[in-house]
């Protein structure tokens, strides 16, 4: 059984937190806090590793195809604060991510005609086109077959109680 303890994980068997069983504490105590934190990097390291790996043949950055790919999926111009919020970045760095884009001619960027404050960005068909390409060549790889989906479902349900614990 398993109790949980603000940032640490007991495991007992069946027995509450500390409890004397038979005049020995009968547990292995794990600091939850350093293990999922230490795992969380090492898959944070190897998803950006192998996204880099995807992102380097059309000579982009990862950064930079999520800009393409977020713009892809909304099928319309966003504006540039919208699309930082989105995609949890800076809006500096969102600027500097999208002027990349646009001068290698795969997104534009312009004053809102509403609210001259405002930068929409949009993709241009050079950017459809590649972005396109990096999803065929992302599909046409074995890896996904790796991975059954039930193992996929039990990873994005443990992803999801861990930003419902963080979140608290």
């Amino acid at each position: 059984m398993v109790f949980y303890n603000s940032l640490h994980i007991n495991y007992l068997s069946g027995h509450p937190p500390n409890r004397k069983i038979k005049g020995v504490f009968q547990m292995a105590y794990i600091n939850f806090k350093d293990q999922w934190f230490q795992e969380l990097r090492k898959v944070n390291w190897l998803v950006r590793e192998r996204v880099e790996e995807k992102c380097r043949p059309f000579g982009i950055t990862p950064e930079q195809g999520r800009v393409l790919n977020y713009l892809f999926t909304a099928g319309k111009t966003v504006n540039l604060t919208q699309l930082s919020q989105s995609l949890h970045v800076t809006k500096g760095n969102c600027s500097m991510f999208c002027r990349r884009l646009e001068k290698a001619g795969h997104i534009t960027m312009s004053k809102n005609d509403r609210d001259a404050r405002f930068i929409d960005v949009a993709l241009t068909e050079s950017g459809r086109t590649l972005i396109e390409r990096m999803a065929r060549q992302m599909e046409s790889h074995p890896e996904q077959d790796v991975i059954s989906p039930e193992d996929l479902e039990q990873i994005l349900n443990g992803l999801k109680c861990l930003e419902r614990y963080l979140q608290s």
